[in-house]
């Protein structure tokens, strides 16, 4: 029997390899939705790296200022601590970059910090079962805020929450 070459060749089946237009379109919708999620984490993730630089930061500017606090000339009693007073009670602020390096000039500064040491007279440290001010020690309370700006006033209401405090007692390293 032969075959009539006019007549439909058998069905053949063939197999897919491609995909259709509905799992192509879930597909991406399933992408853009992942993308979307991840974008939406961008500025939460960003805050936080701010943050915890300007903590580091802020952190090496509080050890350098201890560390110069500790390596002073404390004077004597009689004076009250004059030249350690003086050091936290200038009339300009301490100023860093955003690296925690000392500047001069405001248009350099990233962080401005003041110091401030208690007086001795207000019983600043007393050592447990002591009844008088340890006159080896003293507390430095130091404020650090991140605003460029030198005239930042610490101790405006409206500031208060805007700057770290650290506090601290340093022993005399001189005599």
């Amino acid at each position: 029997m032969e075959s009539d070459p006019t007549a439909p060749a058998p069905a053949r089946r063939r197999s897919r390899s491609a995909f259709s237009l509905a799992e192509v379109t879930i597909a991406i919708g399933i992408v853009a939705v992942g993308i979307i999620a991840l974008l939406g984490l961008l500025p939460h993730g960003l805050q936080t790296m701010k943050e915890a630089a300007d903590l580091s930061s802020e952190t090496r500017i509080a050890q350098q200022i201890v560390a110069d606090v500790m390596l002073l000339d404390w004077g004597d009693e009689t004076d009250d601590l004059a030249y350690l007073r003086a050091f936290a009670n200038r009339n300009e602020p301490f100023l860093f970059d955003e690296l925690a390096i000392r500047v001069d000039r405001p248009a350099d500064a990233t962080y401005v910090a003041r110091v401030e040491i208690p007086a001795i007279e207000n019983g600043d440290v007393v050592l447990p079962g002591g009844n008088a001010p340890e006159p080896n020690l003293r507390r430095v309370v130091i404020k650090i805020v991140s605003v460029p700006d030198p005239s930042f006033d610490f101790d405006a209401p409206a500031n208060q929450g805007r700057f770290r405090t650290y506090s601290t007692v340093v022993a005399r390293m001189k005599n």
